[in-house]
């Protein structure tokens, strides 16, 4: 007679393995994403193939489609993970900086969204050398946040600009910026580049209660700018 708390049956087994089998499967996940964000910071999107991303990831062509049916799929999903945390809606305190308490500033998100671009190098090579089809998701998740912060209760309505056309405008406009920003090798400080932004794109600070005359953020450690790339 068996002891009814022996797992011996094939429910009870598979009970106890699934744990361990999802715990492989994410672990099989982030080898890969992470394999694919190395090459994407050597490489462009357009040489990496398949066989790369596995010998990288040490793991089986089957095993890879388990996980992403294409390229694409990957791609979509490590920029998820890499412009999440730069675009966070939520600013928490950093190491070189702290905008955890100035989240309703126009300027200061532009200026949390700079360091973070500043600090991560994968980012920038990433940006740098893959043109416009990573630039497509930035300008993807900027957007998002342009329209959930940067352009709510502002007083720019009053100049009867469709909130679509100012979107698509400012988005652009940072996107333009950032790419300047990087292929001269991150000339300026984020406060600085964040400054230039707002004067050319003068409506955001409209009642926005934006900083004048002091940094937009303020840095945990003195120092005057990122290092350049």
């Amino acid at each position: 007679m068996k002891h009814r708390d022996c797992p011996d049956s094939t429910t009870d087994r598979n009970r106890e393995q699934a744990p361990c089998r999802d715990r492989r499967q994410q672990k099989t996940r982030a080898a890969i994403i992470e394999a694919f964000t190395a090459l994407l910071a050597r490489k462009n999107f357009a040489r990496i193939t398949v066989q790369d991303i596995i010998d990288r990831a040490n793991v089986g062509r089957t095993t890879f489609y388990a996980h992403f049916a294409t390229r694409d799929d990957l791609l979509k999903e490590v920029c998820q993970e890499m412009f999440s945390h730069v675009f966070s809606l939520q600013p928490e305190r950093e190491e070189t900086h702290d905008f955890s308490r100035k989240t309703s500033s126009p300027r200061s998100m532009i200026t949390h969204i700079l360091y973070h671009l500043a600090e991560n190098r994968n980012n920038i090579a990433i940006l740098t050398g893959n043109g416009d089809l990573i630039c497509g998701f930035f300008q993807q998740f900027f957007r998002e946040l342009a329209s959930r912060k940067l352009v709510q209760a502002q007083a720019w309505q009053e100049l009867g600009i469709p909130e679509d056309f100012l979107i698509s405008h400012i988005s652009t406009s940072f996107t333009g910026m950032v790419q300047w920003w990087i292929s001269n090798r991150l000339a300026c400080s984020p406060e600085e580049l964040a400054g230039y932004f707002m004067a050319v794109n003068p409506v955001l600070g409209r009642g926005a209660g934006d900083e004048t005359g002091e940094e937009a953020g303020a840095r945990t450690h003195d120092h005057a700018r990122p290092e350049k790339a």
